[in-house]
């Protein structure tokens, strides 16, 4: 299924809190997007084919913002909160992707349910700027395709899966080749942790408030290099896990050398290292 591609081990453990690597490797890994992900050569699956890219897509570009934020040290908060971003939209590719339908039409038409539910819960609070809001013959056709759909998200309980994330998450590790199967070790390590800045609570604060000699306090964030490191560091390693099946399924043994040689660079290897060289996956 996969061909052979570097696995994820055997870091130097310094590398990960080195700003300056971090960031270079960020650069490496948007050239390599850039120069090699354009078009993509036809699969079996069209329709999931497309919804992979689409996704894969959108988490290239949460991850320029990152790379751009974090490049500007005050920042960090705001790069963690889209981390947890870039991960959601990873899992959530590999996994419309790899399910058997009608997990990808479910994905897919989810609009076409969703648009209408928001209108209501807006009409419920507010009738006449409802009505107002959208032209009559847009909310027509909103409601057309409501009523299309309504029974098969009704039985999702509203929503396109009844997975939650850390499913999804193992669902795809079940899929990945040994040594790629790191997507639940990365929700207990990246998704739960970026989430304090997320949803605003107490950890995203802590950081900011500082007791003072005179025990008075005062509310300042101090953001170290290692900080912006680690985080960036975090989102190179997502750009890395989604840029691996994405390489894979439609580039096939095109861009194996040239990925391995990211990884090899981004993990402190020398191009000679055993683990460097990983045998044929099956």
């Amino acid at each position: 299924m996969f061909p052979c591609f570097a696995i994820f081990k055997g870091m130097d453990p310094s590398l990960k809190l080195n700003l300056s690597h971090q960031l270079r490797i960020a650069q490496n890994l948007t050239e390599f997007v850039d120069a090699n992900f354009i078009g993509w050569q036809n699969i079996a699956d069209a329709r999931k084919g497309l919804l992979l890219m689409a996704l894969a897509d959108k988490s290239f570009v949460t991850f320029r913002a990152i790379r751009h934020l974090l490049q500007d040290s005050p920042f960090v908060d705001d790069a963690s909160a889209l981390v947890r971003v870039q991960y959601e939209s990873i899992v959530n590719a590999l996994f419309v992707f790899y399910s058997a339908y009608p997990v990808p039409d479910d994905y897919a038409d989810y609009f076409m349910y969703r648009h209408w539910y928001d209108h209501q819960q807006v009409a419920a609070m507010d009738p006449e700027t409802a009505a107002n809001a959208l032209a009559p013959q847009f909310l027509a056709g909103m409601e057309e395709n409501f009523n299309k759909v309504e029974s098969r998200y009704r039985v999702l309980n509203n929503n396109w899966t009844t997975k939650n994330l850390r499913e999804r998450a193992t669902f795809v590790d079940d899929i990945m080749p040994k040594g790629f199967k790191t997507f639940s070790w990365l929700y207990e390590t990246i998704y739960r942790p970026c989430s304090a800045w997320v949803h605003s609570d107490v950890r995203s604060i802590q950081s900011r408030m500082q007791q003072l000699e005179d025990g008075t306090f005062q509310v300042y964030r101090d953001v170290t290099p290692e900080e912006r490191a680690r985080f960036m560091h975090a989102a190179n390693f997502l750009m890395l896990a989604i840029s691996f099946p994405v390489a894979a399924e439609f580039y096939g043994q095109k861009l194996v050398e040239p990925w391995n040689v990211i990884v090899r660079e981004w993990s402190g290897l020398s191009p000679d290292d055993p683990v460097a060289k990983m045998p044929e996956v099956t």
